[in-house]
């Protein structure tokens, strides 16, 4: 075992890990789910961690909200989400998923998954609206 004595970005990781993998093992049984969301502090002393529960399986608020948008945004529908589109960043191409919209946000708001690594993106209505565009005219 190991003891800590200060807490750095590694110690933060790991903690993390350990506590989901635990927490995660005791709610299965009631159909729940814990995930870490973005954000979080930490200093040499400790750190603060976000936790979101769900219901396994159950489709996410983002995924809702996207639902929602797409209806009355032209260039959306609700059947883009989960679709995968090629967005260009700085000089190349990669593949992302759309996975939800975040209502609070005014600029970033799309979310997108990575195909590579399954890490989050936000990119603009713009720059989405553009990807599925160009994906709609190349099939």
């Amino acid at each position: 075992m190991v003891t800590i004595k200060n807490i750095g970005r590694q110690e933060c990781k790991m903690i993390r890990q350990i506590a989901l993998q635990a927490l995660n093992k005791e709610l299965v049984s009631y159909g729940v789910e814990a995930k870490t969301t973005s954000g979080g502090s930490f200093d040499d002393a400790g750190f603060n961690l976000k936790v979101q529960f769900s219901v396994i399986g159950a489709e996410s608020r983002e995924a809702r909200d996207f639902k929602t948008v797409a209806d009355f945004t032209e260039g959306l529908d609700p059947s883009d989400l989960g679709r995968e589109i090629t967005i260009r960043t700085k000089g190349s191409s990669d593949r992302y998923k759309i996975v939800g919209y975040l209502v609070k946000r005014q600029k970033f708001s799309l979310m997108c998954e990575f195909v590579k690594n399954g890490k989050i993106a936000l990119f603009t209505e713009t720059a989405v609206i553009k990807a599925l565009a160009s994906e709609k005219r190349a099939a």
